[in-house]
């Protein structure tokens, strides 16, 4: 058996690290908060994470099936600052926020239910939407697929300036 690539195995050990089950978020979402300290600087790159149960790709679309909130956003330094976003404000940032001129890259790691393999699919998304607790893009496939990837999803999107 071939070994899996060492970004494989990272962006594995990061997706299982995030998918983690967290109690009192099972019962409830908390509250959202602020994120870090305001910087000296003018601004601070926060890259997103989103998490669900599964994702498809089918043709153009990209559903998120079980998408869970809130998103997770972090910096990198100097600001290194953390927090949390309800998905559907993150859903408004292709509305009236950083997305809405430019539409962010983001990586989808897709576990398959087994948890032997991760697929890795690198696109743009595009037009998000909330459909029950699915979270619907449209995208332009960049690299990838999820191939075997029929288990838990992470999916990490570009800095939001």
């Amino acid at each position: 058996m071939a070994k899996m690539p060492i970004h494989k195995q990272l962006a594995g050990l990061i997706a299982v690290v995030l998918l983690l089950p967290v109690p009192a978020l099972a019962q409830s979402p908390p509250p959202p908060k602020k994120i870090g300290v305001v910087s000296k600087q003018k601004h601070a790159d926060y890259l997103i994470v989103l998490n669900a149960r599964g994702a498809r790709l089918s043709g153009q679309t990209l559903t998120l099936e079980g998408a869970q909130s809130p998103a997770i956003l972090f910096s990198d330094r100097p600001t290194r600052s953390v927090g949390h976003m309800p998905t559907s404000d993150v859903v408004d940032l292709w509305k009236t926020g950083g997305f809405a001129k430019v539409p962010p890259n983001a990586t989808v790691s897709a576990f398959s239910k087994d948890g032997r393999s991760v697929s890795d699919l690198v696109l743009v998304l595009k037009k998000p939407r909330m459909e029950a607790d699915k979270l619907v893009f449209d995208v332009e496939v960049l690299a990838g697929e999820l191939g075997k990837g029929d288990g838990p999803v992470a999916v990490f999107i570009d800095p939001l300036f």
